[in-house]
């Protein structure tokens, strides 16, 4: 849940296409929506970014072995969430 003074908005998780070990997962999500933020995102699409970041790490052992590229977690981010960029 995003909460903020202007309302709450549930994010869901980002589907993987498989799941092989979550170490790493929340370290990941907020990662991946810093990284959002630094890219000038809006804090809703960036927590978006930081799950479609967190599906990619627990699809593979180890918590560094599976980090996405910008391409492929935009492209998994327009997939799961209809956000386009």
């Amino acid at each position: 849940v995003l909460a903020t003074p202007e309302g709450e908005w549930l994010i869901p998780a980002a589907r993987p296409d498989r799941v092989a070990d979550p170490v790493g997962a929340g370290d990941s999500l907020v990662g991946g929506m810093a990284a959002g933020l630094a890219f000038g995102f809006s804090l809703e699409t960036a927590l978006k970014l930081g799950a479609v970041v967190a599906s990619y790490v627990i699809e593979a052992d180890g918590c560094q072995t599976n980090m996405p590229t910008r391409e492929l977690a935009l492209s998994r981010l327009r997939d799961a969430f209809g956000v386009s960029l």
